[in-house]
């Protein structure tokens, strides 16, 4: 699946043209604008999509900090992150409704390294909720792995690349997702009881479901950093946070 906004057609063509080079197939998810959800006609149609109650779709919802953990507190910068949410929500939906066996999700701002249909075992049909086929993560002194990091390991961020390889993972993936939007008490520790406090989307899954996910290694993807993110366009986000690429090691020399 790749999450595209419809008004980002270069985009599209761009990674439309990479998976088709390598005859890989996929299907286009159209992405939730999250500025759009200011406009109550926009908040019904994605609500009936979605299946969340319009009410908890108002910018009102996801500033408060009970609903939305966020440094933001303007709705003009935090609503692109909102978008991001929501969109990797629908895909986990469509996965979970369509009683899909994997999942692949990948953002339109990305540029692939490797040939995604090469991805075999022990990586695909495991444990493993999620395997990033890319990211950033606080930097280490060299890379060494041949293979993959555990992300407990690593401290990963990003998810413009990555795969949910068997039926339950989507299930549970999901329903946290969901929970975000249910009554009950907010919790740190996942269960299916619990309500999840929604966030960045990097964020959620690092804060939930790092325990049993894994970043391939050498990457598979990797974010192309020409291309203006359209959640943070400062070019010097990952400087700030103390990220560093995991494609920073020529996949050639490994």
């Amino acid at each position: 699946m790749i999450i595209n906004i419809d008004s980002s057609v270069e985009r599209r063509e761009q990674i439309k043209k990479q998976l088709d080079e390598q005859g890989t197939t996929y299907m286009i998810v159209d992405a939730i604008n999250g500025l759009n959800l200011e406009c109550e006609q926009y908040r019904l149609k994605v609500s009936k999509m979605l299946d969340i109650p319009e009410e908890k779709l108002r910018p009102s919802y996801f500033l408060c900090k009970k609903n939305f953990q966020s440094m933001c507190k303007k709705w003009k910068s935090l609503a692109p992150r909102v978008g991001c949410f929501l969109s990797h929500y629908k895909c986990l939906k469509l996965a979970y409704d369509h009683d899909m066996i994997q999942a692949c999700i990948l953002e339109d701002d990305i540029e692939i390294l490797k040939n995604l249909n090469e991805i075999k075992t022990p990586f695909l049909n495991t444990d493993y909720d999620i395997q990033y086929l890319g990211g950033s993560a606080r930097p280490l002194p060299y890379w060494t792995a041949k293979g993959y990091y555990d992300c407990k390991e690593i401290e990963l961020y990003g998810t413009f690349g990555y795969m949910i390889g068997n039926q339950f993972s989507i299930m549970k993936i999901y329903k946290g997702l969901r929970s975000c939007f249910d009554e009950g008490t907010r919790k740190m520790t996942y269960h299916p009881s619990h309500r999840l406090s929604a966030s960045n989307i990097d964020n959620f899954y690092k804060r939930y479901f790092h325990k049993y996910s894994v970043a391939l290694y050498p990457p598979y993807v990797k974010h192309k950093d020409e291309i203006e993110s359209t959640i943070d366009k400062s070019k010097k986000y990952k400087n700030r946070y103390g990220l560093k690429c995991m494609s920073v090691v020529d996949i050639t020399d490994i």
